[in-house]
């Protein structure tokens, strides 16, 4: 597998867990269906959002990229749906964010570095970005 194959795998999967947890928490908290799709994609590109923009990639690239915008939304539309037939929500939650965070973070850094950033730099936008 190329290296830009895995990484778009690795977003693809970020991208998934976060959106999960975003919308499940939403579900939980007892947004309506709106409030869902929006804390759905809230968590599921808005650190990636946040990254683009502090290593000058603009427009954020999740932005541009539709059939993420297309997941954020099927996610969102799938666990409002189903969220009854989930269980004990918060266990999977925690799992899902453990994913996310760590897929997120490593794909933060390592755009971070193909972007010229330092060590320190490195750190800090993987850290935001997870």
């Amino acid at each position: 597998m190329q290296h830009w194959q895995l990484l778009d795998l690795l977003a693809w999967a970020g991208l998934l867990a976060f959106g999960v947890s975003g919308a499940l928490v939403a579900v939980q908290k007892r947004f309506d269906l709106v409030g869902i799709i929006v804390l759905t994609g809230v968590t599921a590109i808005g650190g990636g959002a946040i990254r683009d923009v502090l290593v000058g990639s603009l427009p954020a690239g999740s932005l541009r990229n539709e059939p993420v915008l297309w997941l954020v939304f099927l996610v969102a539309l799938l666990v409002w749906r189903f969220s009854h037939r989930l269980g004990r929500l918060e266990r999977l939650i925690y799992y899902l964010d453990t994913i996310g965070l760590g897929l997120f973070a490593a794909l933060g850094a390592e755009r971070a570095l193909t972007f010229g950033l330092g060590f320190w730099g490195c750190v800090f936008v993987g850290t935001v970005s997870g």
